[in-house]
C-alpha cells in the first residue's frame, strides 16, 4: 500500500465539533434504557441496507455491527439483507403494504418522505427522547429527519462528495494541485493532453444524481429556495463544456462508477465521496489527495439514516441495535474507519479521527454543506435534479437547458411553489 499525501487544512475542525454549535454528555456506553421493558432481546433482527462493494468500508462496518451485537446478545440472529439503492424505496413500501418488511431500514434522506407516506416506517420520538446521549448529535441534522411532525430516523455519520486528485498523474504532467476553478480546468486540459481522462463522476438519475449535482450547484451559489439562481446555469454549463471537451466520459452517466474508475489510475480527478477513503487506502497503487477550493467545497449532507420498520416484530430490539451499534462511540468509530464523518461531538477528540488527514478535508466540506429538504415533493425534486445532471453528463442536454428545467419545474414541485 502506498503512502498518500493530503493537503494541510490549517484550522480545520473535526466531526461533531465541526457540525455542532453546542453539545454535552459523553462516554463510551450507549444511553441506559432501550425504550422498552429492558428484557434481553431474542429472535431474528432483519436489517435492510444498500451497502455493496461500491460502498467501500461501510460494507465492512455494518458487518462489524452484526458481529458485535450478536456477541453481546447471543439470543439474537441479525440478518443483513442487501437491497439495491435504486430499488430500496419500492421494496420497503411494497413490503409494508403486505404488512411485512425489515426491522431496520438503512436508507438515505430523500427516501424518507415516500416511505413515511406509505406507512413503512415507525415513529422514533419515544426512543430518541429517552436516549441519554442525544445531545451528542447536532440537532440541525437530527431534526431534519422529522417528517409531518414525527421523527422517522436518526443519523450517526455524514457522507459528502469532494474532489479527489491522482497525485502521481499531476506530478507526471507537471501541474500543482488546483487551488481554484481556473487551475482545475488547466490541470484537466493537461491531463487529457497526456492521454488520461481528466475527471470521472457518478451520475445516476434520481437521488444519486441529485447528490452529485448539488456540490456544483451549491458551489455556484444556487439553493433549493432559489431555483432560478444564475449559479445553476453557470455550474451546468461548465459541466456541459467539460463533457464536450472530453474531460468527462459521458459513459459516467450510467451509474455509480466514479470510485471504480478512479481506482484504475487512469483518471486525474474524481468527484466522489468520503466513503471511498477506506477502499482507496487499501487498493490504490498511486498517491492521491483531496483538493479544496471555492466551487468544490460545498456538498449535500448525506449518510445513511437508521429507521425502524413499521413491521418490526420487536421495535425495542431494533432500537437497541441502532443505539448500541450505530449511535455509540464504537459505532461512530466503525463508520470513521470506513471513511465517514462521525457526528458525535465526543469523537472530535478521538485519535482515529484527529490523525486522519484525508477525512479532515471531508469534515471541512461537511461543515458547510446543505441538507436536502424533506417534504412530499422530495422524490420528485430528486428525480428532477438527478435526471438533469445525468443528461448533462450524458451529453443529451446542455447546461442552459438543464438550468431552465430546474428553474421552471422546481417551484411547481415544492410546497408554496
Amino acid at each position: 500500500m502506498r503512502r498518500h499525501r493530503f493537503p494541510v487544512l490549517g484550522s480545520t475542525l473535526l466531526a461533531g465539533a465541526v457540525l455542532l454549535t453546542a453539545c454535552g454528555g459523553g462516554g463510551d456506553a450507549a444511553g441506559s434504557g432501550d425504550g422498552g421493558d429492558g428484557g434481553e432481546p431474542a429472535g431474528e433482527l432483519v436489517v435492510w441496507h444498500y451497502y455493496d462493494e461500491g460502498a467501500g468500508g461501510l460494507e465492512r462496518a455494518i458487518a462489524e455491527w452484526e458481529t458485535n451485537f450478536e456477541a453481546d446478545h447471543p439470543e439474537v440472529d441479525v440478518r443483513l439483507e442487501y437491497q439495491p439503492y435504486d430499488q430500496m424505496v419500492q421494496k420497503v413500501t411494497t413490503a409494508a403494504a403486505a404488512q411485512q418488511g425489515p426491522d431496520i431500514v438503512m436508507g438515505t434522506h430523500p427516501f424518507l418522505p415516500e416511505m413515511v407516506k406509505a406507512g413503512a416506517l415507525a415513529p422514533m420520538d419515544e426512543y430518541w427522547d429517552a436516549y441519554e446521549e442525544a445531545d451528542q448529535y447536532p440537532a440541525e441534522i437530527e431534526d431534519g429527519l422529522i417528517v409531518d411532525g414525527e421523527r422517522y430516523g436518526v443519523q450517526a455519520y455524514a457522507n459528502v462528495e469532494g474532489l479527489y486528485y491522482n497525485a502521481d498523474i499531476l506530478e507526471e504532467i507537471g501541474v500543482d494541485v488546483p487551488t481554484d476553478m481556473a487551475s482545475f480546468e488547466a490541470a484537466m486540459a493537461a491531463a487529457q493532453e497526456a492521454g488520461y481522462t481528466a475527471l470521472t463522476v457518478s451520475a445516476p438519475a434520481g437521488a444519486g444524481g441529485e447528490f452529485a449535482a448539488v456540490p456544483w450547484l451549491a458551489g455556484a451559489g444556487w439553493t433549493y429556495d432559489q431555483p432560478d439562481h444564475p449559479g445553476a446555469e453557470e455550474a451546468m454549463t461548465r459541466l456541459s463544456d467539460w463533457v464536450e471537451a472530453g474531460y468527462i466520459n459521458s459513459d459516467d452517466a450510467t451509474g455509480f462508477n466514479g470510485g471504480t474508475n478512479f481506482i484504475t489510475g487512469n483518471y486525474a480527478f474524481a468527484q466522489e465521496g468520503n466513503w471511498n477513503l477506506a477502499t482507496f487506502a487499501e487498493e490504490a497503487d498511486f498517491e492521491y489527495g483531496v483538493a479544496l477550493f471555492e466551487g468544490v467545497d460545498t456538498a449535500a449532507i448525506g449518510g445513511e439514516v437508521a429507521s425502524i420498520g413499521s413491521g418490526a416484530e420487536d421495535p425495542d430490539s431494533a432500537w437497541l441495535f441502532i443505539q448500541e451499534q450505530i449511535l455509540s462511540q464504537d459505532g461512530n468509530r466503525s463508520a470513521l474507519e470506513a471513511g465517514s464523518v462521525p457526528l458525535r461531538a465526543d469523537m472530535a477528540e478521538d485519535p482515529a479521527l484527529a490523525e486522519n488527514e484525508p477525512l479532515q478535508a471531508y469534515a471541512e466540506i461537511a461543515a458547510q454543506s446543505v441538507s436536502i429538504p424533506l417534504d412530499d415533493a422530495t422524490p420528485q425534486v430528486s428525480e428532477l435534479l438527478g435526471t438533469a445532471f445525468n443528461e448533462v453528463i450524458a451529453g443529451t442536454i446542455d447546461g442552459a437547458e438543464a438550468a431552465e428545467r430546474i428553474a421552471t419545474q422546481l417551484p411547481e414541485l415544492r410546497p408554496g411553489g
